[in-house]
């Protein structure tokens, strides 16, 4: 069980895994080559951005809207009031109904008002509380709401899933169910940080401006060194360059600001000076990845501790996944998500990190850079 709780918390953030066409930043000392290739590529990043915001939004919009015509049918607003056997049956079709047309949605449940699960297509939820979740307490309340990643209930054997929740409403108008799809989390979410995002190990950096609440992330990055668009999980790995300690840098209260908003999280996620990364150490010098230990320290307090064994995703299918949806080349770095123990810092902190077999990263935090100064 212990397992699974990593595994799954792992999960959450693959779905801010930035893919970063950076990465020979970090093999090149020429300043000039520097400056060339960030021109170049801000321009790929600025088309990219554009079109992952469009899906997000798209993404978003269908899924919520679904969940809305979900909470609205009539077996499932008749069943949150009569709890006999033949209402129960129809309701519970319904739900199975709308999971059988969409390949994306991983579940469907209805919550009674305080938030305890009376009929789902995955039956050992019945019964439970997700009371404490902050979105079902919202939707409780009468708002259509997109949760946070749920990872370890509703999601088809602890894959990671985002859920839609809508309020179900009586005749009346008042509150007596919620309505949730469970989506499938891969079906869309990872992030794309622009080429001032990247800095060096051992740097010092302003505390960001617009936040009040600056996470750590510590990670594994994999740099491509090979084209790779539409590879086979089997294949992905002949991509592979070398692997390298990395820092997602995230403003946590934007992020969940644009979430609960259903908008991306780009203002949250893409920010300068938000992508860390240490030095790359070639793949066939590290070997194959998942009995290295990761780890990161808050001013010599350990915040982060777990096995890369315990990824959901393998390397090989995080790059088979975005290479569905980019032309992945050499220079291009993928940061593949955060284990349990994520935080925040404050000005002064001292964040050090490290995965066996590759060179440490560290980063300290100033205060923040006052307007025009």
């Amino acid at each position: 069980m212990a397992r699974r709780s990593v595994r799954t918390k792992l999960a959450v953030l693959l779905v801010a895994a930035s893919l970063l066409p950076l990465g020979l930043l970090a093999w090149h000392d020429s300043r000039a080559a520097r400056q060339q290739f960030v021109d170049a590529t801000e321009k790929l990043l600025a088309a990219r951005a554009d079109e992952l915001a469009r899906r997000v939004d798209g993404f978003n919009d269908n899924f919520r809207r679904s969940a809305q015509r979900l909470a609205r049918m009539p077996a499932v607003v008749a069943a949150s009031a009569d709890l006999r056997d033949d209402a129960r049956a129809a309701a519970a079709a319904v739900l199975v109904a709308w999971c059988a047309g969409d390949s994306d949605i991983r579940g469907a449940a209805v919550l009674d008002p305080a938030g305890v699960v009376s009929l789902a297509t995955d039956r050992p939820l019945v019964g439970k509380s997700l009371a404490a979740r902050p979105a079902v307490r919202e939707a409780t309340q009468g708002h259509a709401v997109i949760s946070d990643v749920f990872v370890d209930e509703a999601s088809g054997g602890g894959a990671a899933t985002i859920a839609y929740l809508a309020p179900v409403r009586g005749p009346g108008g008042a509150v007596v169910a919620v309505a949730a799809l469970w989506v499938r989390a891969e079906a869309l979410w990872h992030m794309i940080k622009a080429a001032n995002a990247l800095v060096l190990t051992g740097a010092t950096v302003p505390y960001p401006p617009g936040t009040s609440n600056y996470h750590y992330e510590m990670e594994l990055v994999v740099a491509i060194g090979a084209p790779a668009f539409f590879v086979p999980a089997e294949r992905a790995m002949e991509a592979v360059f070398g692997y390298a300690c990395g820092l997602d840098m995230t403003r946590r209260d934007l992020q969940f600001g644009a979430r609960e908003k259903g908008r991306p999280w780009d203002f949250g996620k893409a920010f300068e000076q938000s992508a860390i990364i240490a030095p790359l150490r070639r793949a066939a010098e590290v070997g194959a990845i998942g009995p290295q230990r990761l780890t990161l320290s808050v001013n010599g307090q350990r915040r982060q501790d777990t096995l890369l064994s315990n990824m959901v995703w393998s390397v090989a299918e995080l790059i088979a996944y975005l290479s569905r949806y980019y032309h992945l080349g050499p220079g291009d770095l993928i940061y593949t998500g955060t284990p349990a123990g994520v935080g925040a810092i404050i000005a002064g902190d001292e964040i050090s990190g490290a995965i066996d077999g590759l060179p440490p990263i560290a980063l300290t935090i100033a205060p923040a850079e006052r307007p025009g100064g």
